[in-house]
């Protein structure tokens, strides 16, 4: 479950148009002005996400492509007297790499390398983070520094020898490969919480937004938010419907087998 440990993306323009991507309703239930996030607490139970939760960016729970311009403030009849001590910091409230290590069981860091194979966890984010800032073909030199800065400061937090001149050059060798890139989405969202991928993709708007913003490089972080934070609601709906119909079915089942005895009793 990608979703085990809490993050959200958007959905692709593909799955936009299709009528059978059907919306989901979640419920904001906090956000952390620092991480420019919103806490959303959804309704398929503590085993899903982080305990049930997640955290969407402010910028894709307000965008109408997502939304379905259908979003609603709940308001409380009765207010609360608050005063500071109820607000918090600055400080951010999702992990970083260094803590989320600190977290992981022996068992969990044994399985995420195994899974990663051939391609460690810092060739994979390199991977993703140029792919971001070149989804609109142009690498710009302020991104390729804000990548370089990121990496160099996430590398010294997962105690990596790994150089980023290495990193950065085996990921320009392999940017057309998007078997890799999809695999690494994939490998990244299974093993590392919903809190450190919410983190991730924050520092990927930065690098993308260290030039001009394109709508390129901005659907592609969207959709890292979708395929780690919001992507498993449309599986869980369809294992809920097939519930649902495999019940419609057994009662069907039931209701013949009543009518059968009922003819029995009238012969």
């Amino acid at each position: 479950d990608k979703h085990r440990k809490g993050l959200v993306p958007k959905p692709t323009p593909k799955e936009v148009s299709r009528e059978e991507h059907s919306g989901h309703a979640m419920l904001c239930v906090g956000y952390s002005d620092a991480d420019k996030v919103f806490i959303v607490r959804n309704s398929w139970g503590k085993d899903w996400g982080d305990k049930g939760y997640c955290y969407i960016p402010y910028d894709y729970i307000t965008n109408k492509k997502y939304n379905d311009g259908d979003t609603w403030i709940i308001k409380k009849i009765d207010t609360d007297e608050l005063d500071e001590s109820h607000w918090g910091d600055d400080d951010s409230l999702l992990e970083d790499f260094d803590s989320e290590l600190d977290n992981m069981s022996e068992d969990d860091y044994e399985e995420m390398l195994d899974a990663m194979g051939d391609y460690p966890v810092e060739y994979r984010l390199g991977l993703i983070a140029l792919h971001a800032a070149n989804a609109d073909d142009e690498l710009s030199d302020e991104e390729l520094e804000q990548i370089s800065s990121y990496l160099k400061d996430t590398f010294k937090k997962l105690g990596s020898e790994y150089s980023v001149k290495e990193v950065l050059k085996f990921a320009r060798k392999n940017l057309d490969d998007e078997d890799l890139l999809e695999e690494s989405i994939e490998l990244l969202g299974e093993h590392l919480s919903n809190s450190l991928l919410a983190n991730i993709t924050n520092s990927l708007y930065e690098i993308v937004e260290a030039d001009d913003l394109s709508e390129e490089e901005e659907e592609f972080v969207d959709d890292l938010v979708d395929a780690w934070q919001v992507d498993d609601d449309e599986d869980d709906e369809d294992d809920d419907d097939e519930d649902y119909e495999e019940d419609d079915e057994e009662d069907e089942d039931d209701v013949k087998k009543k009518k059968k005895k009922k003819k029995k009793k009238k012969k």
